[in-house]
């Protein structure tokens, strides 16, 4: 019986390696369903407005204020106080303009466009895209998220899953924030007179990982970032810090 009931909720989980989501954003549900079986919060808002309190500390909000009423733009506030871009915006424009979270501002952004709620809204965009896919309404049952993956690949015209990843990780290396990213590593490297095998050490991570940072193939993972930019010495927390940089820069 425990078996089945374990198989059940594997599966459940499985459905959550999609293209659409993040390691990060599974993450995040995984462990909102934890705190939801504990009764510790009666709606995924909720437990969105409680990572938003818990990641600022509330010194650096009155701060951000401050500077905000002072007339200071929003990037010289992001620098002085040291969070990213979007949690200054929230604790300035978005307050000023009534919203209580960016739940609330993504709510009445869902309700301008004749929706009740975001997750009205989302929800109508994942049925279009299904309708522009021809993805039929009873989906495969899978095994495993490879299976998914290869059923994916499939799909999409290429011969086995392996053809498939080479032609995302061509893709990905096209992209200017990696191709950015990895001039940006090799030069920091070089200026600091170090070898990426001990920015590897550092982040706990393989010389490959590194290499694939500095090829654009892949990019740091969330849980990584801060302290990937502290080692080399970078003003960013995370890489939408170094994206809005770079979309200033060109």
């Amino acid at each position: 019986m425990k078996k089945l009931q374990l198989n059940k909720k594997v599966k459940m989980v499985d459905k959550f390696f999609s293209e659409d989501l993040s390691y990060d954003e599974i993450a995040v549900i995984i462990r909102y369903a934890k705190a939801r079986q504990k009764k510790e919060f009666n709606s995924f808002g909720d437990y969105l407005k409680y990572l938003e309190r818990l990641k600022v500390p509330e010194e650096k909000i009155i701060l951000i204020e401050k500077l905000f009423n002072e007339g200071l733009p929003l990037e010289e506030i992001k620098r002085r106080t040291n969070v990213s871009y979007s949690t200054v915006y929230y604790y300035s424009r978005l307050k000023q303009r009534g919203f209580a979270s960016f739940i609330d501002y993504r709510n009445d952004q869902a309700q301008k466009r004749g929706f009740k709620s975001h997750y009205e809204y989302v929800k109508s965009l994942k049925r279009k895209r299904k309708k522009k896919t021809n993805i039929p309404q009873k989906r495969k049952k899978f095994m495993s998220s490879t299976d998914y993956m290869k059923d994916v690949a499939k799909r999409k015209g290429f011969s086995s899953l392996n053809e498939y990843k080479k032609f995302l990780i061509k893709r990905r290396k096209k992209l200017l924030v990696n191709k950015e990213l990895g001039i940006l590593i090799t030069k920091k490297l070089e200026e600091m007179g170090k070898k990426k095998s001990w920015l590897a050490d550092q982040l706990g991570v393989s010389n490959n990982t590194i290499g694939s940072y500095i090829s654009g193939a892949t990019k740091p993972a969330f849980r990584f970032q801060k302290k990937f930019f502290e080692l080399l010495e970078l003003p960013y927390q995370t890489i939408d810090d170094f994206i809005r940089a770079l979309e200033k820069k060109h």
